[in-house]
């Protein structure tokens, strides 16, 4: 099983935190019960999905516009 680490940086903030995926679907986006939280209004509600794939992670674009 493939795991996935994300560093994010918020702005002012000079140590990134880690997002990490370890063999699960995570979506990202605005809305508050998305599993990784992105305050930025390009990004929509559900905006994208990270997916198991392989040996590695497929990003997947829900078509949110």
């Amino acid at each position: 099983m493939s795991t996935l680490r994300l560093p994010l940086t918020e702005a002012g903030e000079p140590d990134p935190a880690t997002f990490e995926l370890s063999g699960q679907t995570a979506v990202i986006g605005r809305d508050v019960d998305a599993d990784l939280v992105v305050a930025e209004t390009s990004v929509s509600g559900r905006h994208a999905r990270f997916v198991p794939a392989g040996r590695g992670y497929a990003f997947v674009d829900l078509g949110s516009t």
